[in-house]
């Protein structure tokens, strides 16, 4: 069974170790905001990258293009926060 005081954020699991590269993920969760799928993208992005782009609105939205594509998130049906 696993412990429900063990917690994790994504962001902390979607990070690549060092000298490795992401791939893809795949991520479970009982509910879900869906801001976080749009988060989960651009953090990739901008970890992958030691340019200091995170203010530019086109280089946001390119990384949500390019990384939402690597993401599959199963949720519990019904428990997606609006």
């Amino acid at each position: 069974m696993l412990n429900p005081n063990n917690r994790s954020l994504y962001t902390s699991a979607l990070t690549s170790p060092p000298c490795m590269v992401f791939d893809e993920a795949i991520a479970t969760s009982f509910s879900l905001d869906p801001v976080f799928l749009l988060q989960a993208p651009v953090y990739l992005a901008f970890t992958a990258t030691d340019s200091n782009r995170a203010q530019d609105p086109v280089s946001i939205f390119e990384a949500i293009r390019r990384y939402s594509e690597r993401l599959t998130v199963y949720v519990q049906k019904g428990r997606i926060a609006v």
